[in-house]
This record gives C-alpha cells, sequence and structure tokens, in this order.
C-alpha cells in the first residue's frame, strides 16, 4: 500500500511554469474541475475511490500513473471506451482547481513523483523575450517532488464539503449503486434530475426544458463533444435525445410522456419523438400504455387541429353522444403521430361514425320478429341460391321496414358495407316476390364484387343477372332430364327443396369461403397452425364481446393483414407486389402468439418451417438449405422460447437448430417436418 506524504516533508521542490494563462476556460467551475479528475481516475481505474472527509477531497486510483506526456496539451491516448478524449481535462482542471481562492493545497502523488499546482507571477521563457509592462504574468505553475510511489494516483484536494458533494452527484459511477455506462442504447432516466445530460455516466450540459435526464453511450456521443466537454451544438444533441427516446419501449418511460401530452404539460422540441418512433416494440407499448391512459367503456377520437373552432357545436354534439376527445398542446403533426402510436382516430372519423350509427339509413328486423311465413319464404329463398348458386351466391339475408338506400327497386335493396341483402318487410309474405327479389339482389351483390356498375339498369348488373338466370335455367334442364316427373311436382321440387332447414343469418360467410379455399392450398404444417390460431381467436372474441378482430389485433398496434397471413395462409413462396406475405418479425410473432396464448416459437415456426429453406431466394429448389440470416436472429429466440418451456418443447432444440442450419434432408412426403407436428400437437393439447 502507498503511503500518502506532505510536501513539507519532500524538502525543496523543482519549480516548472506552464505557460497557460489562468484566465484561460473561463466558464470551467471548480466542481467540473474536480469531475474531470474523477473522470481521468475512472479511465485508469474502474474500481477508483472518491471521498471527503476532514475538509479534504481525495481521489484515489491503482492505474499506471501520470506519465510525462500527460503534461503535454493535446495530448491523449484514450480509447473510444474511455472517457477522457482531448488530453487536456488533467491540465484544465489543475488550473481552475489553483485559481479559486476557495480551495486550499491541491496534492498529486503518483508513479515516482508528487506535485501541487498553484498560480505565480513567473518570467516566461527564461525571460529572453520583454513584458509589455515590466511585470511577470500569473501562469499556472507545477511544484514537483521525487516519490516512491509504485502505482496509482492519489489526488487530495482541500475543499468545502458543498463543493465536493457537488461534483460527486454529476458522476453516476459515484452516485447509482453498480452503475454500468450504455453501450448501444442511451439510458434514460425518470427519477434523475431532470434536464442533466450525461455522456458515459459523467455530466455534460443540463438543460432545464427537458422533463427526465439522459446518460449517451461513449461511442454515440463522445465524438460530438468540444473540448469544454458540452455539445458542439444543439442539433446533435437533439438527435441523440430522439433516437433515444424513439428506440426505448420501456412503458414507464412511454408513460411518462403520454401522460404529459395528455394533461397539456409542456414537451420540449428535444422530446416531442413521437413521429420519429419507428420499431414495433415500441409502437406495441404505446398501445399497451393506452389502454391504460385512456377512458375505458368510451368511443375515443382525437381533436383535429387543423378544424378550428368551427368544431366546437360538432364537438358538444359528440360529448353528449359519449364519445370522448383527446387533446393536446403539441404541434399538428407531432400530436396527429402520437394518436396514431395511440390507436385513437380523428374527430372527423367519429362524425362520420356517429352520424352513421345515430341516423342509420336502413331499420333492420331482427329474424325472430318476423312471422312464421315471412321466415318461411326468407329461407326458402336463400335455400334456393345457394343450392343452385353456391354457397358464396349471397352474404346476409334480413328484412327492413325502412331504407334510404338509393339505386334499387322498392321490393329490396343491397347494402354493400355490411354484405347485406335486405326485403322490404312487405315483400316476405309472398313467396314469388321473396325468390325474384332474392334473385335480383344476388345479381347485385355479384357485380358488386366483380367491381362493376351494379345498381338498377346498369350494364353490370345485367350482365349478373343474365348469368344468374343461365345458371337456374342449367339447374332446371338437369332435374327435368334427372326427374321425369310431372311438370308441377318438378317446379315444387325446385322451388322448395326437400328437408329444407332454416337459414342460419349470421355475419357474412363470404370471407369464411375464402378462407377455406385458401386453407385447402394450403401446406399441411400452416393449415394446421391455422385452425389453431382460428379457435383461440373466436375465443377472445367471445370473451371480449366484439365481433371484430381488426379491434381485437389493435391493441397490440397490428394491422389484420398481419393476422390474415397465419390465419388465412397462402402455399409456400406466394408473394404479393405489397404489403405482408409472410411474417419472420419476431416481436410481432410474439404479440400475436401472446394475444392468442400460444407459445410463440412454435408458432413462427409452423408458419415459416417450410418456407425458410428457400424465403427471398431465387432457386426453386426444395431441398433444405441454410435459413437466410435475416431468420437466423428469430430462430434464436424460438430457441430460447422452447428451451424455456422445457419438456417436449426443449426436446426438439436440436432437432430444430440441425433444421435453421440447413442439415435436415428434405423429403417430399413432409417427414422432416416431425418436430414441429410435434411442437403443435403439444400446443393443441395444452389448449384443448
Amino acid at each position: 500500500m502507498n503511503t500518502s506524504h506532505h510536501p513539507n516533508s519532500l524538502g525543496q521542490g523543482t519549480v516548472v511554469p506552464f505557460p497557460i494563462s489562468p484566465e484561460y476556460v473561463k466558464g470551467w467551475t471548480t466542481p467540473r474541475a474536480i469531475v474531470e479528475l474523477i473522470a481521468n481516475a475512472l479511465d485508469e481505474d474502474p474500481n477508483s475511490t472518491v471521498h471527503w472527509a476532514d475538509g479534504h477531497l481525495t481521489i484515489e486510483d491503482n492505474g499506471p500513473g501520470i506519465a510525462q506526456d500527460a503534461f503535454l496539451l493535446g495530448a491523449s491516448k484514450k480509447t473510444t471506451s474511455q472517457i477522457g478524449q482531448f488530453g487536456e481535462g488533467k491540465k484544465l482542471a489543475a488550473l481552475v482547481l489553483a485559481r479559486d481562492p476557495d480551495i486550499g493545497k491541491i496534492w498529486f502523488e503518483t508513479v515516482g513523483y508528487a506535485f501541487t499546482p498553484t498560480i505565480e507571477n513567473r518570467s516566461l521563457l527564461d525571460g529572453i523575450v520583454p513584458t509589455r509592462d515590466g511585470k511577470s504574468a500569473a501562469t499556472l505553475v507545477y511544484t514537483l517532488y521525487p516519490l516512491d510511489r509504485a502505482s496509482g494516483t492519489k489526488i487530495t484536494i482541500q475543499c468545502p464539503r458543498k463543493v465536493a458533494d457537488e461534483a460527486i452527484t454529476r458522476v453516476l459511477y459515484l452516485t447509482e449503486p453498480d452503475y454500468t455506462p450504455p453501450v448501444h442504447k442511451a439510458c434514460i432516466m425518470l427519477n434523475g434530475v431532470p434536464g442533466r445530460i450525461y455522456i458515459g455516466g459523467i455530466l455534460v450540459t443540463h438543460d432545464p426544458r427537458l422533463s427526465v435526464s439522459y446518460d449517451l453511450p461513449l461511442a454515440l456521443a463522445k465524438g460530438d463533444q468540444n473540448r469544454d466537454r458540452t455539445f458542439i451544438d444543439g442539433r446533435a444533441l437533439d438527435r441523440h435525445l430522439k433516437d433515444a427516446l424513439a428506440s426505448c419501449a420501456d412503458p414507464n418511460v412511454v408513460e411518462h410522456f403520454v401522460n404529459k401530452a395528455l394533461a397539456k404539460q409542456p414537451i420540449s422540441s428535444q422530446e416531442q419523438y413521437f413521429s420519429s418512433v419507428h420499431d414495433y416494440t415500441v409502437k406495441l407499448a404505446f398501445r399497451q400504455i393506452a389502454d391504460q391512459l385512456l377512458p375505458s367503456g368510451k368511443r375515443v377520437y382525437y381533436q383535429d387541429k387543423s378544424e378550428g373552432v368551427e368544431g366546437l357545436e360538432t364537438d358538444a354534439w359528440l360529448m353528449d353522444s359519449g364519445v370522448h376527445l383527446v387533446e393536446t398542446d403539441l404541434p399538428r403533426w407531432e400530436h396527429e403521430q402520437l394518436m396514431a402510436l395511440l390507436g385513437v382516430e380523428r374527430r372527423r372519423t367519429a362524425v362520420r361514425k356517429e352520424a352513421d350509427r345515430q341516423e342509420r339509413t336502413t331499420k333492420w328486423i331482427n329474424h325472430k320478429d318476423l312471422s312464421e311465413t315471412q321466415r318461411h319464404n326468407l329461407d326458402h329463398a336463400a335455400k334456393l341460391l345457394r343450392t343452385t348458386l353456391g354457397e358464396d351466391s349471397i352474404g346476409r339475408l334480413r328484412a327492413y321496414t325502412e331504407s334510404h338506400q338509393v339505386g334499387y327497386g322498392t321490393l329490396g335493396m343491397y347494402d354493400q358495407k355490411s354484405d347485406t341483402i335486405g326485403f322490404q318487410h312487405a315483400t316476405l309474405n309472398n313467396r314469388s316476390e321473396t325468390i325474384s327479389t332474392a334473385i335480383r339482389m344476388a345479381g347485385h351483390r355479384r357485380a358488386y364484387l366483380q367491381n362493376i356498375p351494379h345498381t338498377d339498369g346498369a350494364n353490370g348488373f345485367t350482365v349478373a343477372l343474365t348469368e344468374i338466370a343461365a345458371t337456374f335455367l342449367q339447374a332446371y334442364v338437369t332435374l327435368a332430364n334427372s326427374q321425369p316427373a310431372d311438370p308441377e311436382a318438378q317446379q315444387a321440387t325446385i322451388l322448395l327443396p326437400v328437408n329444407t332447414q332454416p337459414t342460419k343469418h349470421t355475419k357474412p360467410n363470404r370471407a369464411e369461403i375464402a378462407r377455406a379455399r385458401l386453407l385447402r392450398n394450403a401446406p399441411p404444417l400452416r393449415r394446421r397452425l391455422a385452425e389453431l390460431l382460428h379457435r383461440r381467436m373466436e375465443e377472445i372474441l367471445a370473451a371480449k364481446e366484439t365481433k371484430s378482430t381488426v379491434r381485437v389485433l389493435q391493441s397490440v398496434a397490428l394491422k389484420k393483414a398481419y393476422w390474415d397471413v397465419l390465419d388465412s395462409p397462402h402455399p409456400v413462396g406466394w408473394r404479393r407486389d405489397r404489403g405482408v406475405s409472410c411474417l419472420i418479425d419476431y416481436d410481432k410473432i410474439t404479440a400475436i402468439a401472446n394475444l392468442v396464448g400460444v407459445n410463440p416459437a412454435v408458432l413462427f415456426l409452423a408458419h415459416m418451417a417450410e418456407e425458410a429453406p428457400t424465403y427471398n431466394r431465387r432457386a426453386d429448389d426444395r431441398k433444405q438449405q441454410p435459413w437466410s440470416g435475416r431468420l437466423q436472429g428469430s430462430v434464436t429466440r424460438a430457441i430460447s422460447d422452447l428451451q424455456a418451456a422445457g419438456g417436449v418443447y426443449a426436446e426438439q432444440v436440436s432437432s430444430i437448430q440441425a433444421m435453421a442450419n440447413g442439415q435436415t434432408p428434405y423429403d417430399s412426403d413432409g417427414k422432416w417436418l416431425k418436430p414441429l407436428h410435434i411442437l403443435l400437437k403439444a400446443e393443441e393439447d395444452r389448449l384443448g
């Protein structure tokens, strides 16, 4: 252990003037100078100690000591992982401490020597160069003493405790237990002094406009500092802060800024980062916070800043209708982006939806409120069309008393939005009128789905109706040829099919029919996964008492397209020009898996295993190949999830790794996928 010495015990020292004016770096304070010395000690030894006692602050490290080149201005061998940069901190710190009248003796002990800095009037350059007024200039002077210290450096500064404490609070290494400097991403500190900016744990500046404090990685922000350890310009700092916030998925941080925005508390321009959020995990954090902060049980929309004062009456009407309008004091673009992150629609959407909800253009009648004859005629019309034209020939069939739909006759109408064929209430009293109206509206529907004009008199409607008529004629001829009975019996058979069961009047079956067609062509593994996910989603919809898959997916910041590629899978290699073809983002996979209660690894692997060997490869060769680099990160996370699940899940890890490495031979009958079928079976058994 090194023994401390006092300069009086070391005899006469060697005086070395250092040609630097005490007026240099006027902006540096004494606490900042002490922080520089602490930072240098930490660079040399992460276990450096700093403490104050009996009027003296002691900074001690076990580093290699202060070599001769440490006294050269601008000489530095610091790496990007060290706090120092320009090679001036120690020299300037000694100058600042020496010129402060409130600071007493300053004593450095290091390997082989000791020294103390002071400010004195000295003749420079051996007096060869004359002075302007004949007086010696005030300059920094080092008095050096030989010392037998073998390692490390110890600095003792006589100073008030207040000064020492202020310096210590600027160094997170000393104030935060087990502090670790950030490496790749900035640390956002909600509990720190608001506005403090640290780089690698050392305070560099303070902006009182900020609402939290930040610790930026050395490798990221060190190069943007000037020689005063501040930022070269505000733009560099703004960029670092917005990047830090936009990549932060910490729910506490997200909640902090959302709360401030919704409460209309001021948010500085540096912290208005909502338009910079692109990472899905951050978007998911916003959506989850929205469920906690926005009023539950109300329809929530946001006030569009462009609509001005003229919307006050509309606002009052909406609020009377039970609508909650969200406002902020953010600039328009940031306001709109925050609302998008929270999943809140704009007010003009509320106006349209509320008007449509309160002033419905069609007054429907419940099926149970129809008379027995009306129900009988409606069910028979539905059976006739579906038997002759196909299950997907009509959507939902309903009766109404009043409708403002235009472009149709008075007996019925087709509502494109809900895919519903409507019958005027009185029409159902007559079986022939019911059937003819059903056929006519099926023509409107067919023309609409073919994206051709479909109103009465339109050419597209005529073509569609002709096609339906031809289908009925063909069915009639086929039936007549197969049953040479009397004409009246044949007609009864066609119009009133035997064993007719009442048609179930549910939501449109068009999507279900399309999904069934896709499932028939999908790979077995994807088809089996789709059936499991479909059952789980139906249970969730029932539990949430909603029929909207879109609304459920909005809770995890996902569009329905992400669900469709899982629920209605396509064959391997299917691609679309735009949109989602398959789901490889493990964060999104995890969000959907957590939503429906399925293991994310099983979901990802069952969805991608058959396609992964050929994913993004032009060759049509189906033999096993290593999965592309883009998939490998997801595979690593999937394996981690399987290991965490244990049991039969963990048993498949080696097989999955072999697949991902391209070591599993491909066979046309699908035996190479056996581990995935085992995983799916385990999930089916677990979920029941």
